[in-house]
C-alpha cells in the first residue's frame, strides 16, 4: 500500500474543490427529487386508506429517509459499483485510489462513513482548498483521489 505522500499517477486531472462541491450539490438534488417522488407516491397511496394520514406519512417518510439513511447509502452504492455518483458522473468525476487503481467497496465504505465523519468534524472538506492535489481530509485518510476525465475529442480512440 502506497503512502499518501507518494507521487500520483501521471495523466490525471485532479477534480477541483469547486467541481467536487457542485457534484455534491447535484447528488443531493438528484436524491432529494427521487425521494420526494417516492414520498409523494406513498402519500397518495396511504391517503386512499386514511386521508388524514397520507400527507403526514409522505412528509415524515421523505424527511427520515433523506436525513438518516437513503442518501449516504445510495451514494456509497453508486461509488462502490461505478466509482462515481450521479452528480460526479454528470461532471465526469471518479473516485480512485491514490496509486491510480480502482477503489474497492471496503475503501469506499470507510471513505463514505468513518473518514467523512472525521472530515466533517475537523473542517477536512476545506483541506482540498490548500492541498496540492485538491484532496480533502477523507481522501488523505483513505488514500483516494477524485479525478476529472476529459471527453475524448472526435476522431480520437480511447485506449
Amino acid at each position: 500500500m502506497s503512502s499518501g505522500t507518494a507521487n500520483p499517477p501521471q495523466n490525471i486531472y485532479y477534480a477541483t474543490f469547486l467541481q467536487r462541491l457542485i457534484a455534491h450539490c447535484l447528488d443531493r438534488i438528484i436524491i432529494l427529487a427521487a425521494l420526494v417522488l417516492i414520498g409523494l407516491w406513498s402519500g397518495f397511496y396511504y391517503s386512499e386508506i386514511d386521508p388524514k394520514a397520507g400527507s403526514e406519512i409522505a412528509g415524515l417518510f421523505c424527511l427520515s429517509q433523506i436525513l438518516c439513511f437513503q442518501a449516504p447509502l445510495l451514494l456509497f452504492i453508486f461509488t462502490a459499483m461505478k466509482g462515481t455518483t450521479p452528480g460526479k458522473r454528470l461532471l465526469r468525476l471518479y473516485v480512485i485510489k491514490w496509486d491510480g487503481t480502482r477503489a474497492n467497496a471496503l475503501t469506499i465504505l470507510l471513505r463514505e462513513t468513518f473518514a467523512k465523519a472525521i472530515s466533517a468534524c475537523v473542517w477536512g472538506y476545506l483541506w482540498a482548498l490548500f492541498d496540492d492535489y485538491d484532496r480533502a481530509a477523507h481522501d488523505r485518510i483513505m488514500q483516494t483521489q477524485v479525478i476529472y476525465v476529459e471527453r475524448a475529442k472526435r476522431g480520437e480512440k480511447n485506449d
